[in-house]
């Protein structure tokens, strides 16, 4: 894998994984502003960093490469989750507690959605890049 593609597999799931997370922040799926929320700035760099640990674990094909992904995507949504509460306050946020954010995720359509969301787009687009490119 090039540095390249572990880089866009990284930002498809950092992005993802702060949307999903900053949705279980405002509580409100009709909420267009989840890009502005202290939620989403907490979460940003450290599911970037995570996102480019595990881009590796993307891509592998039949039912154990998704259920892999679905793994690998899992635990970052879960490690960044119980981080974000401890960035918080530098961003201007408050936390209700280490575990308010992730158990504020199902409850939002739009949460659990973007982090679903996260894991398929970055299992395609690994398939899709792993794929032999000689017919370009």
């Amino acid at each position: 894998m090039t540095q390249k593609h572990r880089l866009i597999r990284a930002l498809l799931l950092a992005i993802f994984t702060a949307a999903a997370l900053a949705r279980a922040e405002l509580g409100a799926d009709s909420e267009a502003s989840a890009l502005f929320t202290p939620a989403f700035a907490a979460a940003l760099l450290p599911a970037l960093l995570g996102g480019w640990l595990l881009a590796g674990l993307f891509g592998a094909p039949g039912a154990a490469g998704w259920l892999r992904a679905a793994a690998a995507g899992g635990g970052l949504l879960i490690a960044v989750g119980l981080l974000v509460p401890l960035l918080l306050p530098i961003t201007g946020g408050r936390a209700d507690g280490m575990l308010a954010l992730l158990t504020a995720l199902p409850r939002w359509p739009l949460a659990w959605g973007a982090a679903v969301a996260g894991i398929a787009a970055t299992q395609a687009v690994a398939m899709r890049q792993g794929r032999d490119q000689s017919r370009k």
